[in-house]
């Protein structure tokens, strides 16, 4: 069942696929050669909302309370794997219409569900005020009729929203009176009749043309005042009291996700809105570590101010900690579970090393990852180091995966192919999480002769003229409809089923060898094959299930083919598409209906097909059919004739096979391309992992010849990218093994670290190496610099005069200064200085007599601050170095140690020591008092699975700084569900209601305010 036009249509898959074959798929490209230049297949113009979420929601019916099945009603429905009370695995009507009056079973822009925003209800909801108002106006929200859900206390944010889109929207206790002038009303769940002048308004508002919105909830207790409205009104649905789950659904409620909706009407066109938006930055604070890629955040400003998001970060993934076990066939070469739990802790290591609870961050979302939301609705976005941190502008996903400890996500982010780049350098270099990653090791699995296929909701392939010729099929279904097409010439095969999936198929079968043996037989042979998945498109949020993730065993098979490589990529391009660099095969699988393949796309997989390259498409019955009508479209751009057919097949088990195609023995590796070439493989086997300045760096290392033929290469040693060493023209024959020592001795400077490099032609193997600081000066002694600075004031977290003064750095500095660092401790800041207000004195002739020096630097900000010296005077130290920095703000009172640095010619760094004084205002402070619960008022009330529970209350404050009131539902002592309001000043009264499907035997209440002081009471029930 599918919306078109506005209209309820069912629509099985094969008629649908059949219906477009004499235009879009047959029509495509009228002949089996690709056209002279490429095309772009698929809804490149469309920009809509996507999915949309119904958040508790009721189902619609007709005006006799029956099913609702008047097509010309139905505006939005659910996909057909809903149920509700009136309906059972089908499209549930969600959202109707009739004219300009639309009811939905949703509140849909409600506060309390805001995560939901992120789908884009809130865009289509003004889309089509905007239609009919001309993109300004006036929203009136009904409270007319005892409505539990009023405007400012429960739809808050779209109250600001539609206000900065150009509306204003106020509540009304009086339609009669309120509706004059207005564009547009809302109106949700009442709790009583509407009056009778009331109903009169409403009806000669909509007769005038207004759009009239009317929402319900699920499990209403009471629709009858709204389907009374409805029916005053003529309209011919109605609200029911049930609530629509679908599977898979939103969160753990299983809420209806759809997009069961008419696609070319522009009230579906997207618009930023209340929801996280693409292009956007936000700002947020750590509230904890969760761990290496999972982090709890709140954010700061904008619609979500306050609120907290569990954040996955987009891009990486850490092995995982606690109790979640870890697959060690999810990481490439990696055999031990125990040992990825270990990477696991130093991963949430180092992220708690690098944030902390209260540091700000800059957070977004990807434009292909929409909504933004993950299972169980975590937020899903990229974001940056804390704002004060060295590399605060960095991105933190990206650095995780170069630096080892984390393996791609692969999702349809668009920056995927940087992620990737950064892997393959981490796993080469065997950075940690990969230093002991060997998939040439990895042993064979589940590669069997093939003697049964499983095809999940298998579909026909056939040719754009008809049937597929049997010497052009590899595989029937048992009732004879081909299932595997092989266009050899074109090098394209078409796969009608499901067949690489860990949820549905049994290693022990044969798929995993057939998927492996037709790509071979397309491509020929490749050296240093790869077998790549396609993922740029949408396949991976796909309900479908065609992408990368989640084919954790068929990687490990194709892993353990001589460590063939299985990849996701999500750019379509020459650089990705490189059959040199062996990537031998390509599956492509249904794009998002919201998804098209440019022209340049198509282009680059025209090139890579001419290179001898393979494309495999898949597709299946569970697959909407617009998708499938791009892949066929996509087919023919490819040169091949053959199609997907549509036929609905079921779940298919066969052993049909053509045995004409050499598909069907175990894969064999070694007869791919006859001998594989020399292959110098590095190994680094033991190098210092610590040293101190001056120190050498001793490197052991082998190399192997992991290739059948015979070579001569160097082998080249480096540091920091610097080559420090090479032992030249090394031959060796076939596994043969070739091992040396580098040494490199450390220098002044090298600390904190180094990163060594042993590299042939083929390979490469890096370490880091901490290098820590001598103890001893360039003289023999140990004394430290004599450092001294002075504050003026130096009480606490005032604005103060800074003197620092190296009374004669000379012995310890020989040569020009170039830049001079000064480093606080935490809580000191020197936010908004410029080089006004830093003043550099330098002695240059040792006469005892200091110069001014001109700093070129501009401007300051947090506990460190580099000062960069004009380099056309002399800036050789010879005796006094002063610093003068005018406006540091003081951190609190304490005893504390700051560091300078001077670099140039050579380098020096010094500790001083300073103290900072109390304000004395402590003795003064006057002692607040807690505050007091005035009202805590509590009544219940059940409705179907609902339990219900109103608080009414009211809180004082002597000292007025009121802060929060929260109601808490408890059950044996654990909270179930929890309400919270801000308030502020001496006094505050509202209500609080909360409901849970479980027990409940207490309600308690707390009141507290800013200095935290707090007061607390409950209720048994």
């Amino acid at each position: 069942m599918r919306i078109v036009s506005h209209e309820l249509k069912r629509r099985s898959f094969l008629a649908s696929v059949v219906a477009a074959t004499s235009s879009a798929l047959l029509g495509a490209s009228g002949s089996a050669v690709a056209s002279t230049e490429a095309s772009a297949v698929g809804a490149c113009d469309r920009n809509r909302v996507g999915q949309l979420v119904f958040n508790e929601t009721s189902s619609l019916l007709n005006e006799n309370y029956d099913r609702l099945t008047d097509d010309s009603v139905v505006f939005v429905a659910s996909e057909d794997t809903a149920s509700a009370g009136n309906y059972s695995n089908e499209a549930v009507p969600l959202w109707a219409r009739d004219g300009n009056v639309f009811g939905s079973g949703s509140l849909l822009v409600n506060d309390d569900e805001d995560n939901c925003l992120d789908y884009g209800q809130d865009a289509v909801l003004l889309n089509i005020i905007d239609d009919y108002a001309g993109g300004s106006g006036h929203i009136v929200y009904d409270e007319s009729a005892d409505q539990g859900y009023t405007l400012d206390g429960n739809f808050s944010k779209l109250r600001d929203w539609v206000q900065e889109e150009g509306y204003s929207i106020a509540a009304s206790e009086d339609l009669s009176a309120d509706l004059d002038g207005a564009d547009a009303l809302l109106v949700t769940l009442p709790g009583e009749e509407h009056a009778d002048d009331q109903i009169a308004a409403i009806e000669e508002f909509a007769a005038a043309g207004n759009p009239v919105f009317l929402f319900n909830e699920a499990d209403s207790w009471d629709t009858d005042d709204l389907n009374y409205l409805a029916e005053q009104l003529g309209l011919p649905f109605r609200f029911a009291e049930d609530e629509v789950t679908d599977e898979p659904g939103w969160g753990w409620d299983d809420w209806p996700v759809t997009r069961n909706y008419d696609p070319d009407d522009d009230w579906f066109e997207y618009r930023e809105s209340m929801g996280f938006d693409p292009g956007h930055e936000y700002e947020a604070e750590i509230v904890e570590v969760i761990d290496g890629d999972t982090f709890d955040i709140q954010i700061v400003g904008g619609y979500h101010d306050g609120e907290e998001e569990v954040v996955r970060h987009l891009g990486q993934d850490t092995p995982e900690t606690g109790s979640t076990q870890n697959d060690s066939d999810e990481w490439r070469g990696i055999e031990s579970e125990s040992y990825l739990d270990d990477w696991g802790s130093e991963a949430t290591a180092y992220a708690e090393d690098n944030f902390d609870e209260g540091d700000r961050i800059t957070f977004w979302v990807d434009p292909n990852e929409h909504p933004p939301r993950g299972l169980y609705g975590r937020l899903l976005a990229f974001h940056t180091f804390p704002e004060d941190h060295e590399r605060s502008a960095e991105n933190y996903n990206l650095d995780v995966v170069e630096k080892g400890y984390a393996k791609p996500y692969n999702s349809g982010f668009v920056d995927h192919p940087e992620f990737v780049n950064a892997y393959w350098d981490a796993y080469e270099a065997g950075r940690r999480v990969w230093s002991e990653a060997d998939a040439a090791a990895t042993d064979e699995v589940w590669n069997e002769d093939v003697e049964t296929l499983r095809f999940r909701g298998a579909t026909s392939v056939i040719t754009e003229d008809g049937s597929l010729d049997d010497d052009r099929t590899a595989v029937w279904s048992g009732g004879g409809d081909p299932l595997v097409g092989v266009d050899e010439e074109a090098g394209v095969a078409l796969v009608g089923g499901l067949m690489n999936a860990d949820n549905w198929e049994d290693p022990d079968d044969e798929n995993f060898v057939f998927n492996a043996n037709l790509a071979q037989r397309l491509s020929g042979d490749v050296d240093d094959r790869m077998l790549m998945i396609e993922g740029g498109h949408g396949q991976f949020a796909a309900s479908y299930d065609f992408s990368f993730e989640g084919k954790e065993a068929y990687h490990r098979y194709i892993e353990g083919l001589d460590g063939m490589w299985f990849q996701a990529i999500n750019e379509l391009s020459s650089e990705w598409l490189d059959v040199d660099r062996g990537r031998h095969a390509l599956v492509i699988t249904p794009p998002d209906v919201d998804f098209c393949y440019t022209a340049e796309e198509v282009e680059a997989l025209q090139d890579y097909l001419a290179d001898d390259g393979a494309i495999i498409l898949k597709a299946n019955t569970e697959v909407d059919s617009q998708s499938v009508e791009t892949l066929n479209e996509l087919a023919a751009e490819l040169g091949t004739d053959i199609r997907f057919g549509g036929a609905n097949l079921g779940n298919v088990e066969i052993g049909s096979f053509n045995e004409t195609f050499d598909l069907y023995d175990a894969y064999d590796s070694e007869g791919t391309s006859g001998d594989d070439p020399a292959y110098f493989d590095v190994a680094i086997d033991s190098y210092d992992e610590t040293v101190t300045e001056g120190e050498d760096v001793t490197v052991e290392y082998t190399v192997e010849n992991a290739g059948d033929e015979a070579d001569t290469q160097d082998i080249v040693f480096s540091v920091d990218g610097a080559q420090e060493g090479i032992e030249s023209d090394v031959s060796l024959s076939s596994s043969e093994t070739f091992s040396g020592t580098f040494t490199y001795t450390t220098e002044d400077g090298d600390s904190p670290g180094i990163v060594v490099e042993v590299a042939t032609d083929d390979d490469a193997a890096e370490r880091e190496v901490t290098v820590e600081e001598s103890d001893d000066g360039d003289d023999g002694d140990d004394e430290p610099v004599d450092v001294a600075l002075d504050a003026d004031p130096a009480t606490e977290e005032t604005t103060s005069f800074h003197t620092w003064t190296l009374p004669d750095p000379a012995d310890e500095f020989d040569g020009e200064v170039d830049t001079i660092t000064v480093d606080y401790p935490g809580g000191t800041s020197m936010d908004g200085l410029t080089d006004e207000d830093v003043a550099v004195f330098m002695d240059r002739d040792g006469d005892g007599t200091v110069d001014e020096i001109s700093v070129n630097s501009d401007e300051y900000a947090g506990s460190t601050a580099t000062f960069d010296l004009d380099g056309r005077f002399d800036t050789s130290v010879e005796g006094e170095v002063r610093v003068e920095v005018d406006g540091v703000v003081n951190p609190e009172a304490g005893e504390y140690e700051a560091t300078i640095e001077l670099a140039g010619d050579d380098f020096l760094a010094g500790d001083a020591e300073f103290v900072i004084e109390s304000d004395g205002d402590d003795d003064g402070e006057e002692e607040t008092t807690a505050p007091t619960i005035e009202q805590f008022d509590v009544s219940t009330r059940s409705s179907g699975p609902w339990f219900r529970v109103d608080n009414d209350w009211a809180v004082a404050d002597d000292d007025g700084n009121l802060d929060t009131v929260v109601t808490e539902l408890l059950d044996g002592g654990s909270v179930v569900e929890s309400a919270t309001s801000s308030v502020s000043g001496d006094s505050a009264e509202g209500e609080h209601e909360l409901r849970t499907r479980g027990d409940a035997d207490e309600v308690r209440m707390t009141v507290s305010d800013t200095e935290g002081n707090e007061t607390t009471d409950s209720q048994s029930l």
